[in-house]
């Protein structure tokens, strides 16, 4: 099993974006997945602390745009200032690394809407798609009641929770 790695080292290498599976943040999480979207890194980390799963999401190195950080700061603390809904995955905290934002929240097991609806079968998918759809729309719905618009809520987004 890896050893943790000292805070000051994570700090002071050369490509602290780019964590590999087995690598230990800060004595206490420790990377067992890396998923990859078109703009953003969801590093799937095991809190020590916590015992259990969480993502730490942050954006590609696509530009140095300081306003593409404030406004993926401001996106995570509205997250995070989200009561709690079971149809909104749960954001818990904000942590800067190598000068780099990372939103740690709730990691669902079950994958992505999109991938269910490409893998279910013909007769499941109508009972199960309308259970979903509600749940989404639920979701939606108290998101919007707190003043916060889902700018992208697209299929391949939205956690599956089996």
């Amino acid at each position: 099993m890896a050893q943790p790695a000292d805070i000051g080292s994570l700090i002071g290498a050369s490509v602290m974006s780019q964590w590999q599976i087995g690598d230990w943040i800060a004595k206490r999480w420790e990377v067992q997945k890396v998923l990859e979207g078109g703009c953003g890194l969801v590093y799937v980390v095991f809190d020590h602390q916590f015992r259990r799963p969480l993502g730490a999401k942050t954006y590609k190195n696509l530009t140095t745009i300081a306003t593409d950080e404030a406004a993926f700061v401001r996106e995570a603390t509205t997250w995070i200032r989200l009561d709690h809904h079971p149809s909104v995955t749960q954001a818990f905290f904000l942590l800067h690394f190598a000068n780099k934002p990372y939103l740690f929240l709730e990691y669902v097991v079950g994958g992505n809407l999109r991938k269910w609806i490409n893998s279910v079968r013909t007769d499941t998918r109508l009972r199960e798609g309308l259970r979903l759809a509600i749940e989404i729309c639920d979701g939606l719905s108290h998101i919007y009641e707190r003043g916060v618009a889902a700018q992208r809520p697209k299929a391949r987004k939205l956690p599956y929770r089996r």
